[in-house]
Order: C-alpha cells, then structure tokens, then sequence
C-alpha cells in the first residue's frame, strides 16, 4: 500500500497510530476497500484478525496492479518509451516501480 507520500512507501497497518485514522487508503484511490473503508476500520480488521481485512487489501491491491499493467499495454500498444532509454510514457511507469 502506497503511504502519504506517493512514492510507494509502505503503510503500516498494524500500527495504533492508524486506529483513529479515517483516511481511506490511498487518497484519491477508486477502489472499493478506498471508496467504502478507512484506515481505522482496516486496522481494526486486521487487529481482530479477520478475514475481511485481507479481502479489501487484495482488492485495493488488485485494482493498482490492473490500472499499471493496463498503462503498460497502453504504452506498448502506442509504442511510447520503446528504445529510448526510459524516457516517453514507460520511463514514466518505470518511476512508479
């Protein structure tokens, strides 16, 4: 999960910090766990080791592997990036990585 930062910075969870955080997620994500949950409720989740927890982590994650990969077609199917040395749309997908 990305933290605050945007720069795929790892999001601890589990921490008590997150307990009273209403913050979804990722701000800005349109996934369902980000649309319809928060970080406290996730934390909460996670704390009383339920199984729902990891289903709306999957699904938050799921949906961030399927928008990269579907930029990634998108830029082979326009030929951007091809050959020039990590500049044009894929040097841009490298940087998220």
């Amino acid at each position: 999960v990305d933290g605050d930062d945007g720069a795929g910075s790892v999001l601890d969870l589990w921490s008590t910090s997150m307990r009273r955080d209403t913050r979804p997620l990722v701000e800005g994500c349109t996934c369902h766990a980000c649309q319809n949950h928060h970080r406290a409720y996730i934390h909460h989740l996670l704390i009383a080791h339920e199984m729902l927890a990891d289903v709306l982590l999957h699904v938050h994650n799921t949906h961030h592997m399927l928008d990269f990969f579907g930029e990634v077609r998108a830029c082979i199917a326009e030929g951007d990036g091809a050959g020039d040395g990590g500049g044009g749309a894929l040097g841009g997908l490298k940087k998220r990585l």
